[in-house]
């Protein structure tokens, strides 16, 4: 038994350095999981701050363009509502009216139609509109893609020299959807409607250019500190993963050292109880060997002692009993 505990006490020592040597490793790697998540909470708040931001410049943005959406869409559905029919009507037309002319020239100027050089300057001719007629009945509304250039038309890159001609158009009052179909051509009005739609479009969007401006970079700031942010998530998780296994390690130990320390503790007890037990029979040691001495001499007289019983059986058992004892005596 105390072989066995001196050989349980270096395993518990053993046990106990590892135990430590596991704990303070733990409460290391706890330090640097708290600060990392100081960090990542603090870096958390800012991404959260400027998603809030990037999302106040994009509903502005999405606000201001809304006012020219219902317009524009209106616009684009009453493109898809035009046929063939609306437009061989109006390239028909001998001697268009002037708003339709002016409609023509419109379109012509969105899609970047040159006018005819040989029309310009001429007796009576308006060289703003009448210069378009002859392109827009022989090219533009020769295409058969035309109606689709129109809509798919690229509304968000309007050059300023487009521009710069339209606005002479869209503040004409003769210009007008209206006046225009009440000249007998609700095709021409349709386009007139859609011209008028793409300006109001494109000086909104320039209104709004500097918030989505600002937008394109508070979106890149917020992406590049997302990304930040989500590295420093993942150190985190990983020393947080390290601090978990760690403490599954320690719990081991910690059981192992238990279990030698009870172990320890059992085999202590043990050897205390049985140092008591001989204690206590060292008492009886005399009483032991006087014990001794009286057996010793009672197993020399065991023969002679059967002897004398079988005797008294045999022979003395019809006697009384002072007889019995003095004939034993003389055997």
């Amino acid at each position: 038994m105390q072989i066995y505990l001196e050989d349980l006490q270096p395993k518990l020592k053993e046990a106990t350095i590892e135990t430590d040597l596991l704990l303070e490793k733990i409460t290391l790697d706890r330090s640097i999981a708290n600060e990392q998540n100081i960090i990542v909470e603090k870096d958390t708040l800012i991404c959260d701050q400027q998603a809030k931001e990037a999302q106040i410049l994009k509903d502005s943005c999405e606000n201001d363009l809304a006012i020219a959406i219902p317009a524009l869409e209106a616009a684009e559905a009453a493109l898809k509502n035009l046929s063939k029919a609306d437009i061989v009507e109006i390239k028909a037309m001998l001697k268009p009216p002037i708003a339709i002319k002016m409609t023509m020239a419109a379109i012509c100027i969105m899609l970047d139609v040159k006018p005819d050089k040989k029309s310009m300057n001429s007796k009576g001719a308006d060289n703003r509109i009448d210069p378009y007629w002859i392109p827009a009945t022989k090219e533009v509304l020769n295409d058969p893609k035309f109606l689709n250039r129109l809509q798919t038309y690229n509304r968000d890159n309007i050059s300023n020299d487009i521009i710069n001609k339209i606005v002479t158009f869209v503040s004409d009052p003769e210009f007008n959807p209206e006046n225009i179909a009440k000249r007998g051509s609700n095709a021409a009005a349709g386009l007139c409607r859609w011209v008028h739609a793409l300006y109001q479009y494109d000086q909104i969007a320039r209104n709004i250019a500097p918030k989505r401006a600002a937008l394109k970079d508070a979106e890149g700031t917020l992406k590049s500190a997302q990304e930040l942010l989500s590295n420093k998530q993942k150190i985190l998780k990983e020393i947080i993963d390290k601090v978990n296994a760690l403490e599954v390690s320690l719990n081991e130990a910690e059981a192992k050292k238990l279990q030698l320390k009870t172990q320890v503790n059992d085999c202590e007890a043990k050897l205390k109880r049985a140092e008591k037990l001989i204690k206590g029979l060292s008492s009886e040691k005399d009483r032991w060997i006087e014990m001794s001495k009286s057996l010793d001499i009672k197993y020399n007289n065991v023969i002679g002692d059967i002897l004398l019983a079988a005797g008294v059986i045999a022979y003395l058992g019809a006697f009384t009993m002072n007889y019995r004892d003095e004939a034993i005596k003389q055997w």
